[in-house]
């Protein structure tokens, strides 16, 4: 896929490579700062962790190694410093994925006064309301604003080919 190139491209899943991005990440946030230009930063988790180690922690439910619990635990530490860095230069950070348990913790801690940590919803799935639903009730039982972002239809291709690979129900609604 092409992108233009002033996007920062992540390199490859390695430690160096998820370091590299990793600081890019925090550099794009201090650029945002005070930026009127820019509505928000991004970050896409799976640029912070390897596509094994993802995969094994949310599909396969597998036991994890020492050093594999380390690396998540490095993951949870780099998500949390992105929302921490966006918090405390009052930019908005849109987390580019879905079902990552931190984007709740996050913005629970940090979306008090306004929101600054962004939830990911492809809308084109047929359980993302339920969730929305979710996200909205925790909001307001636990005292903090929801950030979401709304997406038609980024990877639905992708989700149908997925399910149908790992055998669970096609996640894609049938019509609008």
């Amino acid at each position: 896929m092409y992108a233009p190139p002033w996007i920062f491209q992540p390199k490859e899943s390695t430690p160096e490579g998820i370091q590299a991005t990793f600081e890019e990440t925090i550099r794009s946030i201090d650029f945002a700062k005070g930026n009127d230009n820019l509505a928000y930063a991004v970050f896409k988790p799976s640029t912070i962790i390897t596509d094994e180690l993802l995969a094994k922690v949310s599909e396969k439910q597998e036991e994890l190694t020492i050093e594999e619990v380390k690396a998540y635990r490095e993951f949870k530490e780099r998500f949390m410093a992105f929302c921490q860095r966006a918090y405390d230069n009052d930019v908005r950070l849109i987390v580019d994925a879905e079902d990552y348990c931190f984007q709740d913790a996050a913005m629970r801690r940090y979306n008090k006064k306004r929101a600054i940590v962004f939830a990911t919803l492809q809308m084109y799935r047929h359980d993302r309301m339920p969730y929305l639903r979710r996200i909205l009730d925790d909001a307001k039982e636990k005292g903090y604003i929801a950030g979401v972002k709304f997406v038609r239809g980024a990877y639905m291709e992708a989700e149908r080919a997925r399910a149908a690979a790992l055998g669970y129900p096609d996640p894609i609604c049938n019509d609008k």
